[in-house]
């Protein structure tokens, strides 16, 4: 959001860019004949200008666009936070753990999801299941189409005790956090992208 007024000044110049533009084309054909030294100088100084508020135009749209990535990993976190805090079913963290695997993975274009994410209610989630002590205890989402890495957050889910993600389009490397799941009796990962040994961590 900082760099917006930066980048509403530069706006401001568009207007009026064109016309250096023009006279740096100008100036590349006064340097190509004999003429008026002093004039050809001027015209290279408008030419090396023009140069310089268009690369201050690129780098304003960079900008523009990291401070847009920013501010919406910014909202994911606060919406996963107001989210999570407002539930009552499992602990906090966990409930967290699974947004983290919602957005790592493309959550919203997950396939053949009955019971949809991002509700108060984590233990009615598609392919969630918790136990009566209210804790995830089995996470299956076989064929859904998740794209993308599996997020080191699953490590927090610590009575978790069936993890099945196969067939899907993970990628990436096999988080290490994973081992600390002690209770974990079953994975299947098979038929995805991932990339990397098994960490030793897993056994």
């Amino acid at each position: 959001m900082g760099y917006q007024g930066g980048c509403r000044s530069v706006e401001g110049r568009r207007g009026w860019l064109a016309p250096i533009v023009a006279l740096s084309v100008i100036a590349a054909v006064l340097a190509a004949v004999p003429g008026d030294a002093y004039a050809q100088s001027n015209f290279a100084q408008t030419a090396e200008a023009a140069r310089s508020f268009t690369d201050i135009d690129e780098l304003s749209a960079d900008f523009v666009a990291d401070s847009q990535a920013v501010d919406s990993v910014e909202a994911l976190a606060s919406q996963a936070g107001s989210l999570c805090g407002d539930q009552s079913e499992i602990p906090v963290w966990e409930c967290e753990s699974l947004v983290a695997l919602y957005e790592s993975t493309n959550g919203r274009g997950w396939t053949n999801i009955g019971s949809p994410w991002l509700t108060n209610t984590p233990c009615s989630w598609t392919g969630v299941e918790c136990s009566r002590g209210g804790h995830v205890k089995n996470l299956s989402l076989p064929s859904r189409n998740l794209d993308g890495p599996i997020p080191a957050e699953l490590g927090n889910l610590a009575k978790l005790q069936v993890l099945s993600l196969r067939s899907n389009d993970l990628s990436g490397a096999i988080p290490a956090e994973l081992g600390s799941l002690t209770n974990l009796q079953r994975i299947n990962l098979n038929r995805n992208g991932l990339s990397g040994a098994i960490p030793a961590e897993l056994g």
